[in-house]
């Protein structure tokens, strides 16, 4: 009768050295190949943000933080999502040019906000939706007297609310705007001011180095932590990736935040105030991002409800919109995921712009029949 056969100490210990290189050698090649994944989509979004002309795409500005330059266009381009915009001779993304004076036909929307406004991650901007969807609706034209409405984008993908105020005032302002909207995701009352200095554009051969250099080196790419297994079960064992998109997102956010409401608050409150010293009658849209509308959580998901409270509590008169309040429950997650450019990047697509577009075009059309 035949017996098992017992390993030794010395064939054990070869059995479990032998596991253990194994996985080494796939734990190297997961690192590699998403190390040049990660390199080659982080590259490619940022190439396909350099304007046509090879030129910075901003300026600086004392009182905003910066501008976008007058009569740039980005792209297109496919990869690693589509990407297409062009700026206007008062360095507004546009579509069109516009005067600044208001012809006497023309209802005038202008819409301050962050990249959540200025869709400089996608070929359309929900402010031309919104655009054509007003003209196009006969209780709209019919409550604004007949008249064209023109929606004009003042968003700077970046900034926070503190900066809103400034937008308003020296931005907005002088185009006579019949109704200011402020759409705003709850991240923008945490941010710091954005300021971009004039600098030389990096080419898109050199962006790869700039990359490398800048970004993928934040991340610890030798940390001694299982990321495969993270990667392959990490649910059932607890365990979350480190090397990720959303890891470079965050290592690049540090101190891109305030770090309490006691610091955050006062700045949102004032530049509102601002807001309403020249627009009295604006309306706030509280637009929602990705994490929050799959129910995700976020690091910084505390601080934001609570200076958003500390607003709402200073600023009582304001009514706070959410027009996908209710997308959640009645939409997929795959609908959802539709609507931005994930797993690169977490603004929204063109599907999303159109949905949110049409959403807002919605609304106002019911708020005039109130």
């Amino acid at each position: 009768m035949a017996t098992s056969r017992r390993f030794g100490p010395a064939e054990a210990a070869l059995v479990i050295a032998s596991t253990l290189f194994g996985y080494l050698l796939v734990e190297a090649g997961y690192r590699l190949l998403q190390y040049r994944a990660m390199l080659r989509d982080i590259v490619a979004a940022a190439t396909v943000q350099i304007p046509t002309d090879g030129r910075p795409s901003s300026v600086h500005d004392p009182f905003t933080g910066y501008r976008y330059r007058p009569n740039i266009e980005v792209g297109p381009a496919t990869a690693p999502f589509p990407v297409h915009y062009r700026t206007n001779r008062h360095g507004l993304i546009a579509r069109e040019d516009f005067p600044l004076a208001k012809s006497a036909g023309e209802y005038r929307i202008g819409v301050v906000g962050d990249s959540f406004t200025a869709n400089v991650t996608s070929t359309q901007r929900w402010t031309d939706v919104l655009e054509d969807t007003l003209n196009a609706s006969g209780d709209w034209r019919t409550s604004v007297g007949g008249r064209r409405t023109r929606v004009i984008n003042f968003g700077l993908d970046g900034i926070g609310t503190v900066q809103f105020g400034a937008v308003a005032e020296r931005v907005a302002l002088p185009f006579d705007l019949d109704l200011l909207i402020v759409n705003m995701i709850r991240n923008d009352l945490i941010r710091r001011p954005h300021i971009r200095r004039d600098e030389a554009a990096i080419s898109p051969g050199d962006m790869s180095g700039y990359v490398r250099t800048n970004i993928m080196s934040r991340l610890s790419w030798l940390e001694i932590y299982p990321e495969v297994l993270a990667v392959v079960a990490g649910r059932t064992l607890g365990l979350a990736p480190h090397l990720t998109m959303d890891a470079v997102e965050d290592a690049l956010s540090q101190g891109l935040y305030y770090t309490s409401a006691d610091q955050a608050a006062p700045g949102a409150v004032a530049a509102i105030e601002t807001i309403l010293g020249h627009f009295p009658t604006a309306v706030f849209l509280l637009d929602s991002s990705y994490p929050e509308l799959v129910g995700a959580a976020t690091p910084t998901s505390r601080l934001e409800d609570e200076v958003f409270a500390e607003l709402q509590a200073q600023l009582p008169s304001i009514f706070w919109t959410n027009v996908v309040a209710d997308e959640r429950a009645s939409r997929s997650r795959s609908v959802i995921d539709g609507w931005f450019n994930v797993p690169s990047d977490q603004h929204r697509s063109d599907a999303g712009v159109r949905a949110y577009g049409e959403a807002v075009a919605a609304y106002l059309t019911r708020r005039t029949g109130r």
